[in-house]
């Protein structure tokens, strides 16, 4: 190879590098903390879907970094960066455009729970908007979707681990929240589930991981087929069923202004 030829391979060689360090992305995932869905312990995360999303993360050819924050600070870097990804998010029609979604990874039943013996008859949103207060996970779905629907009453609280003993204490007269959650905060204050009863039960929310919608499109097919591969091969229903309890003893009729969680 003469001198020339050997310029002209070194230069395509610097070339094809540059390529594949630019198709290489560096995604960063922002996670709250919500157990049991999500949560640090010694100071790795824990929860399903930190199980699922790890397994994700080996399958795709991705830098990925991850860091837990407030649901609020989180989403919204989620939302405005590129390359920037959040979970657990609950899918709603108010999202849908805002995020590029992958799942979803796991179900929870979400429900307006009152004290047991305190509890009143809640047939529609209307009668939601008599209470003195309904605590809510401050920027979260349930909480988006009753200001949606018109409620001005919604406490909003920013440490979710804080919703279980705020309803239990008397400190809210409801609370919006998902079984699973509600069910491992209790057993943390020592108390047992029928400390509280379901009044409206608004469906069977999917939780998701969501993308900003500037994250590549070509980035998105590589986690999406990802998921894909793990829902086929049994991954996905081997993790979950590892986190998932008994279903709970909590019932109450569909809230008859929204369709399914269709929100």
């Amino acid at each position: 190879m003469n001198k020339l030829s050997k310029t002209i391979g070194a230069a395509l060689l610097g070339l094809t590098l540059g390529v594949s360090n630019v198709a290489a992305e560096k995604i960063h995932i922002v996670v709250e903390d919500f157990a049991p869905f999500n949560y640090m312990e010694d100071g790795e995360f824990k929860g399903i879907a930190p199980a699922i999303v790890k397994e994700l993360i080996s399958r795709v050819d991705s830098e990925v970094s991850m860091e837990m924050l407030p649901w609020k600070r989180g989403y919204k870097m989620a939302h405005d960066n590129a390359n920037t990804g959040i979970y657990s998010m609950l899918r709603t029609s108010v999202r849908e455009d805002e995020f590029q979604w992958v799942g979803p990874l796991y179900s929870a039943r979400e429900y307006i729970f009152m004290r047991t013996g305190e509890e009143i008859e809640v047939n529609s949103l209307n009668d939601l908007k008599k209470l003195g207060s309904i605590a809510a996970q401050a920027g979260g779905g349930l909480h988006q979707m009753l200001v949606k629907h018109g409620l001005t009453n919604i406490m909003e609280v920013h440490d979710v681990n804080r919703l279980a003993t705020m309803l239990v204490r008397g400190r809210t007269d409801a609370l919006a929240i998902a079984d699973l959650g509600l069910a491992h905060e209790l057993k943390k204050l020592g108390k047992e589930n029928g400390t509280v009863t379901p009044v409206m039960f608004f469906g069977e929310a999917r939780l998701y991981l969501g993308f900003s919608k500037k994250t590549s499109k070509t980035e998105i097919a590589k986690w999406t087929t990802a998921y894909a591969a793990m829902k086929a091969d049994g991954t996905l229903d081997k993790i979950r069923a590892q986190y998932v309890p008994d279903a709970q003893d909590w019932h109450a009729d569909q809230i008859s202004e929204i369709d399914a969680y269709s929100f």
